[in-house]
């Protein structure tokens, strides 16, 4: 009896990639919730443990830094 597993090749890991793009009419948290995601299924997929919450939101923050600060100015006006 032989036991075939499925080999995904490095083609077919991108093919599947979704590329994030920020949502401007989106919150930033919901933004981040999508982009967290996106980031742990393709760090799954290169065998990468995925970040933490915390550490994740740290990483996002300084990808998207721009997107935060405004953000953070949007929330102390209110």
């Amino acid at each position: 009896m032989r036991l075939y597993v499925p080999c995904t090749t490095w083609m077919q890991k991108e093919a599947n990639m979704h590329e994030f793009k920020y949502d401007d009419n989106a919150s930033f948290e919901s933004n981040f919730d999508r982009w967290f995601l996106l980031n742990t299924d393709e760090r799954r997929a290169y065998n990468e443990d995925p970040y933490e919450r915390d550490e994740a939101f740290m990483v996002f923050k300084n990808y998207v830094k721009d997107k935060w600060q405004e953000d953070q100015k949007k929330k102390s006006r209110s």
